[in-house]
């Protein structure tokens, strides 16, 4: 495998961990101030923030894996 494509991929995989991380608790104070008054921990949002990005994760790993193994 190239060293190349191994350093960039490990940036977009590190950037996008970022982003995620970011974003995932930007999403966990929104559904938190915007949620019922019963359910004002943000949980719920933040399960299914959370199973939408592990599932985006997972479409990148086998595309990854689907790169390598073309190559």
């Amino acid at each position: 495998m190239d060293p190349e494509f191994v350093r960039v991929t490990t940036r977009v995989v590190a950037v996008g961990l970022f982003v995620i991380v970011v974003g995932a608790v930007g999403l966990y104070f929104a559904f938190r101030a915007f949620g019922d008054e019963r359910e004002r921990s943000g949980v719920a949002g933040l399960r299914t923030l959370l199973a939408a990005a592990a599932f985006i994760l997972v479409c990148c790993l086998v595309l990854l894996r689907w790169s390598v193994a073309r190559q």
